[in-house]
Order: C-alpha cells, then sequence, then structure tokens
C-alpha cells in the first residue's frame, strides 16, 4: 500500500516552509510568501504534509485546517509520513 499511495505523484517547485509567520496578509489577500531558502521540487503531497508535520505543534494553523482550505489534502501521503517518521525518530536505540 505505501509504494501505491507515495508513487506516481508530479514534482513541483514548492515552498517547504509553508507557515503562518511566513504568509503576508494585507486585508484578506494574500500578498507575499517569505522565507524561501528551503524550496525545491518535491511530490505534489510534500508541502500539504510538511506544513502540518510540526512534532507537539498544535496551534490554529492545525486547529482551525487552514492547511486542509489553502492546499490540497494528502491525507494518506500523510499519514505515511507520520507513521514512518514517528517509528524512525522513536525507534529504540541498538
Amino acid at each position: 500500500m505505501v509504494v501505491e499511495v507515495m508513487h506516481g505523484h508530479e514534482f513541483v517547485m514548492t515552498h517547504n516552509d509553508l507557515d503562518p509567520r511566513n504568509i503576508l496578509v494585507k486585508g484578506s489577500q494574500v500578498v507575499a510568501l517569505l522565507d524561501w531558502e528551503y524550496s525545491g521540487f518535491y511530490p505534489e503531497y510534500w508541502e500539504y504534509c510538511k506544513a502540518l508535520w510540526r512534532p507537539g505543534w498544535d496551534g490554529s494553523w492545525v486547529k482551525d485546517r487552514a492547511v486542509d482550505r489553502i492546499l490540497e489534502p494528502y491525507l494518506k501521503e500523510l499519514a505515511i509520513i507520520w507513521n514512518t517518521s514517528s517509528t524512525i525518530c522513536h525507534a529504540p536505540k541498538s
């Protein structure tokens, strides 16, 4: 299942650090995105997953589902990334 979900995505130009602190808004318009040093070409699901992958982070960005409103959700990919990163980051040391 992992291979089927993660395979076949287009690579697109991605900001790779989309976060409220990097979005300038004037009135109700987004006027600029800041902090592009991590940008690059990543699978199309990456921006969505990266914007939500903040261990222990429970700010309004997540609670208000802002990411789901501004980016196409990739829920299966997100679940795989969360589960595999948790396994890798918290694996017992040998």
